[in-house]
């Protein structure tokens, strides 16, 4: 037995150290930036470099961590750390082939024709405002940090574009707000945002549940939440510019792989500096600013949130916010494929008073993703100032930052983005947006699909039959299990939805009889007597054996004309 053990144990030595010889620790030639993979045995050696290394994604499951290393101190800093380093050799061949690219002149934008430039998203919001008037408004929230200066670079307004039918005039309207990229090398968060926009306004009057929205939500949209760091990242060969333009700070460049500015994601007040995550370096890829909310893009971000929402609970750590509590707050982020809720401003930050109600929404909205739904701190570790705990924290409202999933680091590359990103994306967004009516509560309940595809099409005063499918299944289970219920029934509502006065609702009946299981097949019939010819919503809402109903989905009803009032012309003869 003793031998074995011996044989065993120099068996697992001769592994190790096999697999130490394995990376080539000696520092690598020029003097950087180098992309590399670094190998940790304890998680908390590598939350300890956030401060003042740029840690792009951490990987539980193979312990290793993908970061941007700027000199070579720095590199041998983290070989003296314990930490074994590779260099990420995919990453490293889309730098040189920027950089060569560079040195002709053409821009790292510019080989992602996916992705619009600062200046193209501004135009594109004024093409919206223009083909759309009665849905959009674009509304100026602030200015980055280079517009409040007097010369030199211009800047940009912080410019929000709100969709909704302002001829339905409702002072209770659900809002979502979501923003891309205010880590302006994150180029794929901003097209995401502006493609969802482009969605909604072409699918109004064509799509059901976009009508719908559009109709009854509001929705508020930050495109570019940091302009002049992205125009800075726009001609970027590397990955640097992650902060905003503020040239107050770090003006010469720094030492820890970044340069100008403050990080917008550490800048938020609630529990600003109070946490891990954050540096008071202005140099760091992570510096928090002089005080909370320092920047004017924070300041416009945060104040015009402060507008949006309700503030529904104490700004502490145990104040619960009302179940009932309308709005949902999204703030997109490139590049780890996680749904992280608060808390996260430390690495030992504990659950929000809100955590089940917020941890079951973000299962929901990674139902269609497939990101790892988590809070805030579980995977990235801690990070005081962000903007999720500040929207909850300081509000109460469901806030979620959204980390999308990459092929090839921050500069996803665009068939990815188009084949995996935009169409995994654009589902939870229009989920987001339906439960903003009251997220801590409908998240949990069933969700209505495999409705018809087509409008139903029928004669005034007919009787039509409808069907559906209603389930409680639809939930990301990759980090814990979220409870499920039986369907107990199905509702409709024709012409006028349920949380509107005159709301009348028709019950459905189970395909097999009864309802008494997770997924349940619907069908049923509707009378169209009293309405006349024309467009119609028809919505469905499932309920659970928990008592909860779950978010609407809906198809149009067209009636037509039989009495044969309708009189067609044609060349001035009547037919």
């Amino acid at each position: 037995m003793k031998l074995k053990i011996l044989i065993c144990g120099l068996c697992l030595l001769l592994n190790y150290q096999s697999a130490v010889a394995e990376f080539n620790q000696a520092l690598p030639a020029g003097n950087g930036p180098w992309i590399i993979i670094a190998h940790y045995e304890n998680k908390k050696d590598v939350l300890a470099l956030k401060a003042e290394y740029d840690l792009w994604r951490l990987d539980e499951a193979k312990k290793t961590v993908e970061m941007m290393v700027s000199s070579r101190v720095s590199y041998q800093a983290l070989i003296d750390l314990g930490f074994k380093l590779e260099l990420h050799q995919k990453m490293m061949e889309q730098q040189s082939m920027l950089q060569a690219n560079s040195t002709q002149g053409i821009r790292a934008i510019d080989n992602f024709p996916c992705y619009r430039t600062v200046t193209e998203t501004y135009d594109a919001m004024d093409v919206m405002a223009a083909n759309f008037p009665d849905l959009v408004t674009l509304v100026d929230i602030g200015n980055s940090w280079h517009k409040n200066q007097a010369g030199g670079i211009p800047g940009f307004d912080m410019q929000v574009i709100k969709i909704t039918n302002s001829a339905l005039v409702d002072t209770n309207k659900p809002i979502l707000y979501a923003m891309g990229s205010i880590h302006s090398r994150e180029y794929p968060p901003a097209e995401l945002v502006t493609r969802f926009a482009e969605y909604l306004l072409s699918g109004y009057g064509n799509n059901p549940d976009v009508t719908w929205l559009v109709d009854y939500h509001e929705i508020h949209l930050l495109l570019q939440g940091n302009p002049d760091g992205r125009i800075v990242s726009e001609g970027e060969s590397s990955a640097f510019q992650r902060k905003n333009f503020n040239d107050m700070h770090c003006a010469g460049g720094g030492g820890f792989g970044d340069m100008q500015g403050v990080d917008m994601n550490r800048n938020f007040g609630f529990f600003w500096d109070m946490g891990t995550g954050s540096s008071g370096v202005d140099c760091s890829s992570a510096f928090r600013g002089d005080s909370a909310i320092s920047e004017p893009e924070t300041e416009a971000i945060d104040g015009y949130i402060q507008l949006l929402f309700e503030d529904d609970r104490d700004d502490d750590l145990v104040t619960m916010a009302p179940l009932d509590k309308p709005g949902v707050y999204l703030d997109i982020h490139n590049y780890a494929g996680l749904t992280l809720f608060p808390f996260g401003y430390s690495n030992a930050a504990g659950q929000a008073p809100n955590h089940t109600q917020l941890q079951t929404l973000a299962r929901k909205m990674s139902y269609f993703t497939g990101y790892r739904p988590e809070q805030s701190n579980a995977t990235l570790g801690g990070a005081d100032g962000a903007s999720d705990d500040n929207a909850y924290g300081t509000l109460g409202v469901a806030a979620y930052t959204i980390e999308l999933s990459s092929d090839n680091g921050f500069y996803t590359n665009c068939p990815y983005f188009e084949s995996t990103v935009w169409p995994d994306n654009l589902p939870a967004l229009m989920y987001a947006a339906k439960s903003a009516r009251m997220p801590y509560r409908l998240a949990s309940g069933p969700d209505v699909i495999n409705l018809p595809s087509l409008i139903i099409e029928v004669d005034e005063g007919s009787i039509f039959n409808v069907s559906g499918t209603a389930t409680d299944l639809r939930f990301e289970n990759n980090n814990g299990t979220e409870p499920t219920h039986n369907i107990t029934g199905v509702t409709a509502y024709l012409a006028t939805p349920s949380w509107h006065a005159g709301a009348v609702a028709i019950s459905l009946s189970a395909a097999d009889g009864n309802f008494n299981s997770k997924t349940e097949n619907f069908s049923g019939t509707l009378d169209s007597t009293g309405l006349t010819e024309g467009r119609y919503t028809i919505w469905f809402e499932a309920t659970d054996t928990a008592g909860v109903t779950g978010v609407p989905s809906a198809v149009f009803l067209d009636l037509l004309d039989t009495d044969g009032s309708d009189v067609i012309f044609m060349d001035g003869f009547e037919l």
